[in-house]
């Protein structure tokens, strides 16, 4: 399992350097999301290209494929997680305002392998920045098994009920164990 990559969000890959940076400046420093009044993200022209274009609510697979989506359903919801991905949820009122708080810019002195990194301004101008290198789920910068855990657990209850969920996630934690 260590040569596999693990996508913490239902989107496509390079969302998530960005949104993990985010939610680091949220969670690092203790930031409440609605006090957020604007998000920078510094990237490549490909980057940009792929992910950064401006967000309409088209359907779910053009949600899962923008950065800026993804940023806004964090700050609205906390999370990014699959249930910001249906029909109903990617035309929210509440993350399409957000989305206008969201901007994608191309800066050049990025390399081309470069993920990306963000500015975060909140309402009384306080001004925070990270940067993901290696997006959370790949190899050499994988999730926890705690989150490993809450992800499978997540998606599985969407299928199964919480006794089935229990029951095949007792039989992975023997064979992972094994």
């Amino acid at each position: 399992l260590d040569k596999l990559a693990f996508k913490p969000f239902p989107s496509v890959g390079q969302v998530h350097a960005p949104v993990d940076a985010v939610r680091a400046i949220l969670e690092g420093e203790g930031l409440d999301p609605s006090a957020v009044t604007s998000v920078t993200i510094r990237t490549t022209q490909t980057v940009k290209d792929h992910v950064g274009w401006d967000y309409e609510p088209a359907d779910v697979m053009s949600a899962q494929a923008n950065v800026q989506y993804a940023v806004a359903a964090l700050l609205v919801d906390g999370e990014v997680t699959v249930g910001a991905y249906t029909e109903t949820a990617i035309a929210r009122e509440a993350i399409l305002a957000r989305i206008d708080d969201v901007a994608v810019v191309v800066d050049e002195s990025l390399a081309d392998e470069t993920f990306g990194a963000v500015a975060v301004v909140e309402a009384d101008g306080e001004r925070y920045e990270a940067a993901v290198e290696t997006p959370r789920g790949y190899p050499e910068n994988p999730m926890s098994p705690a989150d490993l855990e809450a992800k499978f657990r997540r998606q599985a209850g969407h299928a199964l009920d919480d006794d089935a969920v229990d029951r095949v996630d007792a039989i992975l934690c023997k064979w992972l164990a094994a």
